[in-house]
């Protein structure tokens, strides 16, 4: 019986020093490159991140932080349009879903963004 206590200590061990050696040798922390503003002087001619707002009838792009409307529209066709009239292109788009938007409106926003070569991401929502 004490025999068996001392080998389950030893089986937890080992598994203890696998584990902190595996916690040793493994890269943790997460390389992103993030461009950061230098400075409140700092302005820029391009906007970096742009808004897509969309319910089920409607897009809206809007500036960031502003909420300003740049572009609106009811169909696919007339977010395509208002990506090309927009200059100069943000480095980023956000998607927010608003009200009764589905899921498949989303996913017809997103294949449009990357038809047209953007990089659009989707807003947490909150």
């Amino acid at each position: 019986m004490r025999s068996s206590y001392g080998l389950l200590i030893r089986f937890i061990d080992l598994g203890l020093l696998l584990l902190m050696s595996f916690l040793a040798v493994a890269d943790l922390s997460p390389k992103i490159q993030v461009a950061l503003p230098h400075g409140q002087g700092d302005v820029s001619g391009t906007v970096s991140v742009m808004r897509i707002s969309f319910d089920q009838e409607h897009v809206y792009i809007q500036l960031e932080p502003t909420g300003d409307v740049v572009c609106e529209g009811s169909s696919l066709d007339e977010l395509t349009a208002c990506f090309q009239r927009i200059s100069p292109a943000p480095e980023q788009y956000l998607l927010t879903p608003m009200g009764n938007a589905t899921v498949q409106r989303l996913v017809s926003v997103l294949d449009v963004c990357h038809q047209e070569g953007l990089s659009c991401s989707v807003a947490r929502i909150q």
